[in-house]
């Protein structure tokens, strides 16, 4: 279950000022030791070795990242690294330094195409497919 709330526009909008829109809630962040727990209480493989593939897993992400591969993960998603520079005048003035920007890892879902009810495809994200939306209940105090 994925809760939101809702947010009323303040600021600089005019066009927008007061009107509302809906933003999900986290629930909290869960760190690699309880997703080794989790993932050991669903299989036979004990924690300690789900820990070690885990932080594993991150080395060679982060080796094969950087030596420019994309990393796919079956029904999890497709990882890369991409950079991307400011414009300059001409091939001369580009100095790597100063004109290109901080590499950042790019996500991208697995996602797969189905045909609904009415003989229309949409696209599913593996990672979301199933999952219910509700609004926040009034009463529950989030940090979002």
């Amino acid at each position: 279950m994925l809760y939101y709330k809702f947010h009323q526009i303040k600021g600089n909008f005019q066009s927008l000022m007061g009107k509302w829109f809906a933003r999900t809630i986290t629930n909290g962040t869960l760190e690699t030791e309880e997703v080794a727990q989790l993932i050991q209480n669903n299989c036979t493989v004990k924690y300690s070795d789900v820990l070690a593939v885990l932080k594993e897993l991150q080395e060679v992400l982060t080796d094969k990242l950087q030596e420019g591969y994309s990393v796919h993960l079956e029904n999890i998603g497709y990882f890369k690294i991409s950079a991307s520079s400011k414009v300059v005048d001409s091939l001369e003035e580009f100095n790597q330094t100063s004109d290109m920007r901080s590499p950042r890892v790019i996500f991208t879902p697995e996602s797969t195409r189905v045909k609904n009810s009415d003989g229309k495809y949409h696209k599913v994200t593996a990672l979301t497919y199933g999952v219910t939306l509700r609004e926040m209940p009034k009463n529950e105090n989030t940090t979002d």
